[in-house]
């Protein structure tokens, strides 16, 4: 015989057990601290739980969950996961040490060096203790730079070496531990630094003045004179350009001006490293933070980062603060989020997310900027402990605190509209049971998550809440996910890796081929672009035939070089002119802010037929008589029919 279950009998048993486990959980917080003799009872508990959260010396997590225990005891239906969520709550309790303060954790306490307005954040690059040594970031940069302080520097008398980058590569912190790690060669061979090239000397001096100051035993008068200097300079490439600039126009630096001239360190063309006796450089323009193998995209950088905080490793002081402190019954909304970060999944989404604002947004992120970020994604937002405190919030819903966390908002998933979440959406919204489909939607994952939902899983009208909390959760698990659409970003990755590794750029050609014509419209001749004349019935049709030099990436940017009549000219295609052109190729209309996004791609094609005007492929088309009319060299006009 088949027994069946009776769903009300085990509706009434799940009620059961969770009202014994609250008046244990009553009892045992009344005795801990001090609370109450009064009786069991729902509105018993939560006075106990008010007086208890007055006397802060409990975390504002626990006191949330504490609260849902009373309100669970008024719902009509318990389920299972409640009892175990309630007896788990029952064994934090029991773990407390109770006490007249309340006693910090210890990972709270190292995770506030990640954060740049923390008294004891990791900032001064100048000393490095035992801490500060564990949290530095190898990068391929650095062994260049000790290669050139051994090979150029020490061997030669007189040297001179730039460490070039933009603001907040980590030039400063660079230098500092080159010189901690080979400090008796500094000291042995007098090696000079000059570690900020926008500081001066003087109230009375530039900062080009004092770099001209300090540079003086360079200049073509002193440069051979056999005195000894060597000399490190750290200087952005923006000081740099100014430098030269005033270089040019002096007559006393002009072997040190053609030196850098020479290696494109100031202009976007690729930079070539040219051996001379006195100078040398070494240039953040060279790396890039990320790789891309053909499918999957990584970065040794911001990997090595994320192991410095994230790894689940005796040697890791964060990971050993995080397990003494869930021994000891510590355990907040921050050791949750820390938890959230351990996860393999979430750590690929945010470097994935990382490159993109580096790709997208030209973002510079110094390993500074990165642990200031693991703090705001983990740490809740102004000692607040709600929903809004959790992970998934404070990476894509928290973009006042910082200049990449404004970046994660633009990437926000919840801001995507694609059909799928579109009819997800529908699905969740037409749920008796928010809360519940929500938690069933993450399948195995979702006893991962129920905490985040706790907090608000008695508000069922709380749809956007349940809604974006689902779509950021499952970003992090797998932002390849057919929900979110990439195609755009994953195009540009995929050109971008064409012509770094095989130097395949025909598909790049087509698009920039295919977005001139469209740019200005449609042309009746093919390979040829419509511009207009001071008579809006005649339009000039004009041959397009441009055949690149060599492209190549620099950082983020994809570069083709053209010769023009007038020399060699630079088409700079970045991720968000692709995006443009790629709008523009698939025939939408442009707002205004496109155009602007775009305004070097118009110049050059402005630029280009200027230079070809003389091009015999040039034709006059009459809109009123459907005539075509060619230009000939002396532009006089011949004239055609369409079909020719």
């Amino acid at each position: 015989m088949e027994i069946t279950k009776n769903p009300i009998m085990d509706d009434h048993n799940n009620k059961a057990k969770y009202y014994t486990n609250a008046e244990e959980l009553y009892t045992i917080l009344n005795i801990k601290f001090q609370l109450s003799t009064n009786q069991f009872s729902p509105s018993n508990l939560s006075n106990s739980i008010f007086k208890l959260k007055r006397k802060n010396i409990v975390s504002y997590d626990t006191i949330n969950k504490l609260l849902n225990v009373p309100k669970t005891l008024t719902h009509n239906k318990v389920e299972p996961r409640d009892i175990h969520e309630l007896k788990a709550l029952i064994e934090r309790i029991n773990k407390f040490n109770s006490g007249d303060i309340k006693v910090e954790g210890k990972l709270n306490t190292i995770f506030k060096k990640l954060s740049m307005q923390s008294k004891d954040a990791i900032i001064n690059e100048n000393e490095f203790d035992l801490f500060k040594e564990y949290m530095h970031i190898e990068r391929p940069i650095e062994q260049r730079f000790s290669n050139k302080i051994l090979n150029h520097v020490i061997p030669n008398k007189k040297s001179l070496l730039f460490l070039v980058g933009n603001v907040g590569d980590g030039k400063s912190h660079l230098l500092s531990y080159i010189q901690k790690k080979n400090l008796d060669n500094f000291i042995n061979y007098d090696i000079k630094i000059h570690n900020d090239a926008t500081e001066t000397n003087s109230p009375k001096n530039t900062a080009i003045e004092t770099l001209l100051e300090i540079l003086q035993p360079y200049s073509d008068s002193e440069l051979n004179n056999g005195v000894q200097n060597r000399l490190i300079v750290a200087i952005n490439v923006g000081v740099l350009t100014n430098l030269m600039k005033v270089m040019e126009e002096s007559d006393k630096f002009s072997q040190l001006f053609k030196y850098i001239n020479s290696t494109n360190l100031t202009n976007n063309r690729k930079i070539v490293d040219v051996d001379h006796n006195y100078f040398d450089f070494v240039s953040f323009r060279e790396d890039s933070n990320f790789e891309y193998d053909g499918d999957n995209l990584s970065s040794y950088f911001y990997s090595e980062a994320l192991k410095k905080v994230f790894a689940p490793s005796k040697e890791n002081p964060f990971f050993v603060a995080y397990r003494d402190d869930i021994e000891n019954g510590i355990e907040e909304i921050l050791h949750y989020n820390y938890e959230f970060m351990l996860r393999e999944e979430f750590q690929n989404s945010l470097i994935y997310l990382l490159i993109r604002a580096e790709i997208e947004n030209q973002a510079i992120i110094s390993a500074r900027d990165l642990f200031n970020l693991f703090y705001d994604i983990c740490s809740p937002r102004d000692d607040r402990q709600l929903y809004d405190s959790y992970l998934p919030y404070l990476l894509f819903d928290n973009s006042s605190k910082s200049s990449i966390l404004t970046i994660m908002n633009h990437f926000d998933p919840a801001k995507l509209q694609t059909r799928k979440i579109d009819e997800t959406a529908i699905h969740l919204y037409h749920a008796t049971d928010t809360y519940d489909e929500t938690l069933k939607l993450l399948k195995d994952e979702k006893d991962n998550f129920s905490k985040i939902f706790e907090s608000f899983k008695t508000y069922k009208e709380r749809f956007d809440d349940f809604f974006n909390t689902y779509l950021r959760i499952k970003y992090l698990l797998n932002y390849h996910d057919d929900l979110f659409d990439n195609e755009i970003f994953n195009s540009y990755i995929q050109a971008y890796h064409n012509i770094q590794r095989n130097g395949n750029y025909r598909e790049m050609m087509l698009l920039i081929n295919r977005a001139m014509e469209r740019w200005y419209g449609e042309s009746p001749k093919e390979n040829h672009i419509v511009r207009n004349t001071n008579n809006s019935n005649i339009k000039l049709i004009l041959g397009v035939k441009l055949k690149p030099a060599k492209p190549y990436v620099q950082q983020s940017v994809i570069i083709f070089p053209f010769e023009f009549r007038n020399g060699t000219h630079l088409l700079e295609i970045d991720y968000q002119v692709f995006r443009v052109l790629k709008q523009v190729d698939a025939g939408y209309f442009l707002k205004n802010e496109d155009y602007q996004i775009a305004v070097q791609f118009d110049r050059f094609v402005n630029h280009y037929l200027y230079s070809q005007n003389l091009l015999e492929e040039n034709y006059l088309f009459n809109l009123d008589s459907n005539t075509m009319y060619k230009l000939s060299d002396n532009y006089g006009q011949i004239k055609l029919n369409t079909e020719d």
